[in-house]
């Protein structure tokens, strides 16, 4: 789903979780799946099995578990609960 461009900055900001640094700017201009997500999309991994999905996703970010570890190329951000970040 496309919609107006947010700053990733923006969406850490509203949801209370820390930006990474050096990625504030960072245009968000959809949200997909791990499996369609493009480069400007947002994602989220909830359960640890899909880790493959999240390797090999094109997603500019994905909302983790905080304390996961996941390999991915995506902007990781660490949150509570990633389905409900997701949701916002």
């Amino acid at each position: 789903m496309k919609h107006n461009a947010i700053t990733l900055k923006t969406i850490c900001t509203q949801l209370g979780l820390s930006c990474p640094q050096g990625h504030e700017d960072l245009e968000i201009t959809g949200v997909a799946t791990l499996e369609e997500a493009g480069p400007s999309d947002l994602s989220f991994l909830a359960n640890p099995k899909y880790g493959a999905q999240a390797k090999a996703s094109k997603a500019a970010a994905i909302f983790i578990k905080a304390g996961a570890e996941i390999e991915t190329s995506a902007i990781q951000l660490q949150c509570e609960d990633p389905y409900v970040a997701f949701a916002f």
